[in-house]
């Protein structure tokens, strides 16, 4: 593959590459950008509704990727985004836009009288297909374009049933809730292989909204459901769809949201076949870099690692942390010096600390 966007392909999947298998070639990995040229002014249509709906706005917003300048291994890559989790919609529940996010109405009363069918002409399920082949074709040669949020099993039950009568589901009707789990897990492989087949058209390999390209299939494993319910019943119900979930995928990063899903972190780590964690702290909570305890047990677990941090915060990170098996996402660079200059201080901080 070769980019008109992008430096030195080849060694920047290398290095990705290295990261997947638990290794560094000489340093962490980085993705860090920065803007070099103004982004195109693109008139956005005048609804909130098609500001995330339409094709042709969308795939005019593709082409501000070309006045960014990628450093390490970050690439330009594309998200035909519909709402996180949109296979609710594909079940029947509407979408309600919001600025940043969408909501989904909860249509499921009773699960044994609730059909999961997944239908094919499902006016959503067609949007995202046309979307995702839009960005394909205008972003050939440029940029990778990422799988749709499909989300989760156990959110989505969330999502059409509603958090708290889940959790009640969970004690009363537990039956139910498996049958349902069950079906919309074998939905969700549907969903990520045709999308798949239709990336793949065009691009090797896959990725996400984390942004990270793996040469086979990827996507999160997530369930931001878990920060609601006991560890108990977490590793009942929700790790059989995440084990599921990792044996159809060839590598896989588990979404870890907030202080509320840690008390699964050592049912996530002592599962085989869940590759790494992705730590968010969340919204209000202090950064990545206040969090060093959990990161070091991450890595110590031998399981890879992804988190976010800013320039200043990504030193003391990468001065901390083993740079084998990590990945930063490094937001707030104002310059291509600066991009630079981290990805030379993340070569130091390997060497200097090659006893971690």
């Amino acid at each position: 593959m070769e980019f008109a966007w992008l430096e030195d392909w080849p060694e920047r999947r290398k290095r990705i590459e290295a990261w997947w298998s638990g290794d560094a070639i000489d340093r962490a990995a980085i993705c860090v950008s920065v803007r070099v040229k103004p982004a195109p002014e693109v008139a956005a249509p005048d609804t909130l509704e098609e500001r995330w709906t339409d094709i042709d706005y969308f795939v005019k917003r593709i082409q501000a990727g070309e006045g960014v300048y990628y450093g390490g291994e970050a690439i330009p890559h594309v998200f035909p985004n519909l709402g996180p989790g949109i296979i609710a919609a594909y079940l029947g529940s509407s979408i309600h836009f919001e600025h940043s996010t969408c909501w989904f109405e909860h249509i499921v009363d009773d699960w044994d009288g609730f059909e999961l069918k997944f239908d094919q002409n499902n006016r959503w399920w067609k949007h995202t297909k046309a979307m995702t082949a839009a960005a394909v074709e205008a972003g050939k040669g440029k940029c990778f374009v990422s799988h749709s949020d499909i989300g989760g099993p156990t959110d989505l039950l969330s999502h059409l049933r509603g958090p708290d009568k889940l959790c009640m589901d969970l004690l009363e009707r537990p039956e139910s809730v498996v049958r349902a789990r069950e079906a919309i897990t074998k939905m969700w492989f549907e969903v990520y292989n045709e999308l798949h087949g239709i990336v793949n058209a065009e691009m090797e390999g896959s990725c996400s909204w984390m942004g990270i390209w793996h040469p086979g299939k990827t996507y999160p494993l997530q369930c931001d459901f878990s920060c609601m319910i006991s560890p108990k019943l977490f590793e009942k119900y929700v790790l059989p769809e995440l084990a599921a979930q990792a044996k159809y995928l060839d590598r896989t990063i588990y979404h870890l949201d907030g202080p509320g899903a840690t008390r699964h972190l050592d049912a996530l780590l002592a599962t085989p076949e869940i590759d790494g964690i992705q730590w968010v702290p969340g919204a209000g909570e202090k950064p990545a870099v206040h969090w060093l305890p959990l990161l070091k047990k991450v890595q110590k677990a031998g399981k890879l690692l992804l988190c976010s941090a800013s320039v200043s915060d990504a030193r003391i990170l990468l001065e901390e942390l083993s740079p084998r098996g990590l990945i930063l996402s490094v937001g707030g660079a104002q310059s291509r010096e600066e991009v630079d200059d981290l990805i030379e201080y993340a070569g130091k901080a390997a060497s200097d600390g090659s006893s971690r």
